[in-house]
């Protein structure tokens, strides 16, 4: 018999997709898709042990054209943190590609139903919901009541959301994945750095189109930001972009 099973779910959305179909080879989009589709394994430190922090079996991924679904039943160990950490080091990846590709979504807890072709239910719905009336600009959101009321092992969500987590303008949560860029290619790929920096800046020095403008102006907030983060000693990174 069909049942619904509790899930944690991330409903994302990438940007600007209509744009990137008419510039793009179908290699570059599929690029994409694996990116998102890579599983990498996350380890946290416990009691002087290196640990996987979730089975990779365990994330679930579907996608359909400009839309990247990943879920994970909350009766697996450490379901949340681990969803966030896959949507969080996704969002950073993409900042990688040439001209950076961003994302925005919602992550929600709720029933769903799904098998190879069909997925339906409360948690799609509601992390769609965040998605395309709440998250606005490049973000991954989710609320501060999912947090609280997340039933696993508390140390492990304060030792694994550590620095990957803020609390935004409007209340929500959000995922850090300009702070987790930045430390992902802190030592060898600052080329990767600048040309981001470069590309944000210059979409903000030609585009008038607000809806754009926003978008661009909310990242370059989160780059400064994040430069500042990563600066060495904490003492302060330059600031790349410029009013």
């Amino acid at each position: 018999m069909a049942e619904y099973k509790d899930c944690y779910f991330a409903f994302m959305d990438i940007l600007g997709f209509k744009n990137i179909v008419r510039r793009a080879s179908c290699d570059e989009i599929l690029s994409i898709y694996n990116e998102a589709k890579k599983q990498y394994e996350i380890t946290m430190t416990t009691e002087d042990k290196v640990e996987p922090l979730f089975d990779i079996s365990d994330m679930h991924i579907k996608i359909m054209s400009d839309t990247i679904c990943i879920y994970i039943y909350s009766d697996i160990p450490n379901s949340l943190p681990s969803l966030i950490y896959i949507c969080t080091f996704f969002q950073a990846r993409m900042l990688r590609h040439y001209p950076p590709v961003l994302i925005r979504g919602g992550i929600s807890k709720g029933t769903l139903y799904a098998d190879d072709e069909i997925l339906f239910g409360e948690a799609l719905v509601n992390a769609y919901l965040l998605e395309s009336k709440n998250a606005i600009v490049p973000r991954v959101i989710l609320t501060k009541s999912l947090i609280d009321n997340y039933t696993g092992n508390d140390e492990v969500l304060k030792k694994s959301l550590y620095g990957i987590l803020f609390r935004d303008y409007d209340g929500f949560y959000v995922l850090e994945y300009c702070f987790t860029f930045y430390w992902m290619n802190r030592k060898s790929h600052e080329k990767e750095i600048a040309e981001v920096c470069q590309y944000v800046q210059s979409v903000l020095d030609s585009t008038t189109d607000n809806s754009v403008r926003n978008k661009y102006i909310y990242l370059s907030n989160r780059l400064n930001d994040a430069a500042e983060k990563c600066a060495p000693d904490n003492a302060g990174g330059e600031k790349r972009f410029h009013a």
